[in-house]
């Protein structure tokens, strides 16, 4: 049973840290997978869901006692930076927060990290979902992860900024997506049909992929 203990450990910090930006000389390094509403990175872990830095802390500190919260120094919820992170109690951390300006970690542009602004996230919404641009694309024009671009798309991230956001294909079904692969081999444009079927280029491109 330890063995399979011991080998499970192994495998999950090897999974958990691919999903972990790589070390860039001391910056943050954000978590690339689930967001909770909270704005924090979250990951199963023994069948319970945790906040990721707390988890990235335990990895490379060891265990500690559950009284005490495991606080940023840098004020970005996604950091798994372990440089970047400390034990605290829940009066340290709410006393950090009131001399950084608040409660709440600025959040979108105010932060001090944010590579993006509100201008772009329009523009990355709207050329994802009206224009059909791939998500890769987005993510090497814009400097970030193809994960950070999913998570704006889909409207996990910068909720509060505008642009094309509804995720359109769960209203199509197998036949009209076999009647959309047809009409495009017939040369239907993606923009005409997606005026047609009343969804976005975007929905049109995936269904054309098989996606």
């Amino acid at each position: 049973m330890k063995g399979r203990k011991d080998f499970y450990e192994r495998t999950f910090n090897e999974r958990f840290w691919r999903r972990v930006e790589p070390q860039n000389g001391g910056k943050c390094r954000n978590w690339l997978g689930t967001c909770g509403s909270h704005g924090y990175g979250m990951v199963s872990r023994n069948g319970k869901n945790v906040r990721t830095h707390r988890v990235a802390y335990e990895l490379v500190f060891g265990e500690f006692n559950v009284a005490f919260d495991v606080l940023h120094k840098c004020d970005n919820p996604l950091c798994c930076n372990p440089e970047h992170l400390y034990l605290g109690t829940d009066v340290e951390n709410q006393r950090d927060a009131a001399q950084r300006g608040g409660h709440k970690a600025k959040m979108g542009e105010q932060h001090p990290m944010a590579r993006l602004n509100s201008s772009d996230i329009i523009n990355i919404r709207n050329s994802f979902h009206k224009k059909g641009v791939f998500q890769h694309v987005l993510a090497k024009q814009y400097g970030v992860t193809k994960t950070q671009i999913s998570r704006i798309v889909h409207n996990r991230v910068w909720k509060s900024v505008g642009g094309q956001t509804s995720p359109p294909l769960k209203r199509l079904d197998q036949k009209v997506r076999i009647q959309i692969r047809l009409l495009r081999q017939q040369g239907i444009t993606q923009s005409k049909m997606a005026k047609m079927f009343g969804v976005t280029q975007s929905a049109i491109s995936r269904i054309v992929r098989h996606v």
